[in-house]
């Protein structure tokens, strides 16, 4: 995966998690499992809007970060 599509894909992540962790109660706690979650959701939620603009526009599928 290029450098570009990463830094989409972060911040279209970042975007869709903001409201949530935005009422999340941090008390230190940012790792916390639920925490994570959100930002984990919210990452494949962005991988999948790309997975559609790329078949929308005819370009071939780019794999996950990580796949092989």
């Amino acid at each position: 995966m290029d450098e570009g599509r990463k830094r989409v894909i972060g911040i279209m992540a970042a975007v869709m998690a903001a409201p949530r962790l935005k009422d999340w109660n941090w008390d230190g706690r940012a790792g916390a499992p639920a925490c994570e979650s959100i930002v984990i959701t919210a990452i494949g939620a962005a991988e999948r809007i790309l997975e559609i603009i790329d078949q929308r526009q005819g370009r071939p599928m780019h794999k996950a970060a990580g796949s092989q």
